[in-house]
């Protein structure tokens, strides 16, 4: 049996469809989609303690098409127990930072989210 049991994972995708409100402009993605790319690990102790990070990032295909240029990166953390199939109690926080650029329309860097949330988790399966 291992003690410490340590996941990771790489995302790529693209986005659609989405609205960002940076400052007083809003830059829609309809005109120029966007691609996403997210790296992440986590590590169970014991079976019963989680620890997780994630990083996001958001970027725009550049106009020549060489390159991207990256305008949002989200950062996350989860930390928890996990008591059983069932039931496990964790606390995760997220914040979404502004990459500003002079290559992307309305990019300001007073945009800023962030969250953070204690939660009780209830899990089961229906056969």
């Amino acid at each position: 049996m291992n003690f410490l049991v340590i996941s990771w994972w790489v995302l790529f995708g693209i986005v659609p469809q989405q609205k960002e409100a940076i400052g007083t402009g809003i830059v829609d993605l309809k005109s120029s989609p966007a691609t996403v790319a997210e790296v992440g690990f986590n590590i169970i102790a014991d079976k019963h303690f989680l620890v997780e990070f994630s990083i996001e990032n958001y970027q725009y295909k550049s106009i020549d098409g060489l390159f991207f240029n990256p305008y949002r990166v989200d950062y996350r953390f989860k930390t928890g127990v996990i008591f059983n199939d069932h039931i496990s109690i964790f606390f995760d926080h997220e914040c979404d930072h502004p990459i500003v650029s002079c290559n992307i329309p309305n990019s300001n860097p007073d945009f800023l989210s962030q969250e953070s949330r204690i939660y009780v988790k209830f899990e089961g399966i229906s056969k």
